[in-house]
C-alpha cells in the first residue's frame, strides 16, 4: 500500500511538473484584471445612475381630474425637468401639443418642466380632462448630467438641449426623416411609371 501511495505521489508529481507555471499566474492575473475592471465600471455607472434612478413621474385619477406627480426621493435637487405626456383626444384626453411654465395643465399638452424639483419632494400638477399617460421624464442631476426615462421605465443619459451633441442628433434625425420620405415618393414614383407603361 504504501508503494501505491508512492507511485500516485510520483505520477501526481511528473503531472504538476508538466504545468508551465509561468504561463499561470500570468492566465489567472489577466482574469482577476478583466474582473476587477467589470467590478470597478458596475459600480462607477451604478454610483453615475444613483440620483437618476429615484425620480419618476407618474399620471393619476383624482376627484378633480387628471393629476401628474413627479418624485425626487434623492436627498440631491434636480433642474430643468420635462415630463412628457400622452393622451386620446377621443375620450377626451390631451393631444400632442406644448405649454409651458404654469402649474396647471390646462389645454392641450405635450410636455411639463419644472425649474428646481428639490430633495425629498414631489410635486403634483394638475389637468382637469384625461386620459394622460407619461411618456417620458428628461432631468439634470446635480452632477450635470442630462437624463431621459422613457415610458418603458429605461433610464439612458442623453446630450443636454442645447448642446452641439443635442443638435447634431437632431439634425441626423430630420436628415433621415427627410431621407426617408425621398425614398418612399421615389418608390411611389417608380411604381406609377410601371403602371403606365403597362
Amino acid at each position: 500500500m504504501h508503494d501505491e501511495f508512492g507511485k500516485l505521489i510520483d505520477r501526481l508529481g511528473d503531472v504538476v511538473g508538466d504545468i508551465d507555471w509561468g504561463s499561470f499566474p500570468a492566465y489567472f492575473g489577466a482574469i482577476a484584471l478583466v474582473l476587477t475592471t467589470l467590478t470597478i465600471r458596475r459600480d462607477h455607472l451604478a454610483r453615475r445612475h444613483e440620483q437618476a434612478d429615484q425620480v419618476a413621474a407618474w399620471a393619476e385619477n383624482s376627484d378633480q381630474g387628471w393629476v401628474v406627480k413627479v418624485k425626487n426621493a434623492s436627498n440631491l435637487p434636480i433642474k430643468r425637468l420635462n415630463i412628457g405626456l400622452a393622451g386620446s383626444p377621443r375620450n377626451g384626453g390631451v393631444r400632442l401639443t406644448k405649454y409651458e411654465q404654469d402649474d396647471d395643465l390646462t389645454g392641450r399638452v405635450r410636455s411639463k418642466r419644472v425649474d428646481v424639483l428639490g430633495p425629498d419632494s414631489t410635486r403634483e400638477l394638475s389637468h382637469p380632462s384625461g386620459p394622460i399617460t407619461v411618456t417620458s421624464i428628461e432631468f439634470l442631476d446635480a452632477a450635470g448630467r442630462y437624463w431621459r426615462r422613457r415610458r418603458d421605465g429605461k433610464l439612458i443619459e442623453v446630450p443636454a438641449p442645447g448642446s452641439l451633441r443635442a443638435r447634431a442628433q437632431r439634425l441626423r434625425f430630420r436628415l433621415q426623416v427627410r431621407l426617408n420620405a425621398a425614398i418612399r415618393r421615389a418608390r411611389r414614383l417608380g411604381a406609377a411609371t410601371r403602371g403606365s407603361s403597362s
